[in-house]
């Protein structure tokens, strides 16, 4: 072998190695890198609490609370509810404003987080906080924020997940007088008698002069809110599993039937055929027994660290959830517990 060759040989593995150390340099900067982005991404949320300085409360609301102030971060969700419901004082009149200083909002905040225990908090506050409350010009937009506002009722009514859009509103014709006359009057809009599906038609009292009079307001009503929905057919008889639908929104506008549970989905089985992208109504549903009388069943007592598991035989037929009562062969005595899976019945 020439001279020449392996001179060349030479450089071709001082190359092949110089080319693996950087390869190994390259994947351990991009592991340090990888494991950097993890452990700052599991950095826990540090509380925050920021006081906007400028607040714009709607035309129909009597008083001003924490909540249309603050932006919250990083604090549990009932912490959080407690807090904002905090009453502030009366609301200004339309048009007018407010001002609060950060001395007495500072306070506040702090007398709350003490009282709840919230640590650590970081708290930004400006020095003036100014509150205005929306002219009520009768239009469009003033009476869609009032309806939207009326709505949130029937969030607590058990459609704590709806949404509610306000189409082909329809108001009034007000010549120059009648409106100067509306903005001059208190006004209070009716109170809904029932849940509103579809079209609608609702009445703005407005006293003047110890006069009152009423101008009626339509349009359309849709609500929405996740329900769960097939992801293939589903035949009946057949045992749902949680790879068989999604949580999607959904109009309900016109619905009767209500969504089932995540326990009731999972001990059911379908009552009718179901096709892809249906929704899944409780309706659809039958509920099997997860135990039924004369069965044997496993019954589990203790706290965290011990547990006692003895044999019984449930003398109910009874879904997961529901209290059952079981007999204990050995001693021949009944007991009363809570059914949480197919043959487990857990004493609290």
């Amino acid at each position: 072998m020439s001279e020449l060759m392996r001179a060349i040989l030479k450089v071709n593995k001082v190359l092949t190695a110089t080319s693996l150390l950087i390869g190994v340099i390259f994947n351990f900067a991009l592991g340090a890198r990888a494991n950097s982005a993890e452990s700052v991404s599991r950095k826990p949320i540090h509380p925050t609490i920021q006081v906007r300085p400028i607040v714009e409360i709607e035309s129909d609301r009597n008083e001003i609370t924490l909540g249309d102030i603050l932006i919250v971060r990083g604090i549990g969700k009932r912490d959080i509810d407690e807090l904002m419901a905090v009453r502030l004082g009366d609301a200004p009149a339309s048009g007018e404003s407010r001002m609060f200083s950060d001395v007495g909002l500072l306070q506040l905040i702090n007398e709350q987080l003490e009282f709840h225990e919230i640590k650590d908090v970081q708290i930004r506050c400006p020095s003036r906080v100014r509150v205005t409350k929306m002219q009520f010009r009768f239009s469009k937009e003033d009476i869609t924020r009032l309806l939207q506002s009326s709505l949130g009722s029937f969030k607590s009514a058990g459609c704590e997940n709806c949404s509610f859009e306000v189409t082909d509103l329809s108001l009034p014709i007000l010549t120059d007088q009648q409106r100067t006359k509306i903005l001059s009057s208190k006004w209070k809009l009716r109170p809904w008698s029932e849940m509103p599906r579809g079209s609608f038609s609702i009445g703005l009292d407005l006293t003047a002069n110890e006069r009152q009079e009423t101008w009626w307001i339509s349009g359309q009503i849709k609500i929405r809110r996740p329900v769960p929905v097939a992801r293939r057919a589903l035949a009946m008889g057949e045992k749902i599993s949680p790879v068989d639908y999604s949580m999607q929104l959904r109009d309900v506008t016109f619905s009767r039937d209500s969504e089932p549970t995540s326990v009731e989905l999972k001990t059911s089985i379908v009552a009718r055929s179901l096709g892809a992208d249906e929704i899944i109504w409780r309706g659809a549903l039958r509920r099997e027994f997860a135990t039924k009388y004369g069965q044997p069943v496993k019954v589990m007592a203790g706290r965290e660290g011990w547990q006692v598991m003895i044999d019984g035989v449930s003398q109910v037929s009874a879904y997961v959830g529901d209290s059952v009562k079981v007999k204990i062969p050995s001693t021949n005595k009944m007991i009363t517990g809570l059914l949480k899976e197919n043959g487990i019945v857990e004493i609290q």
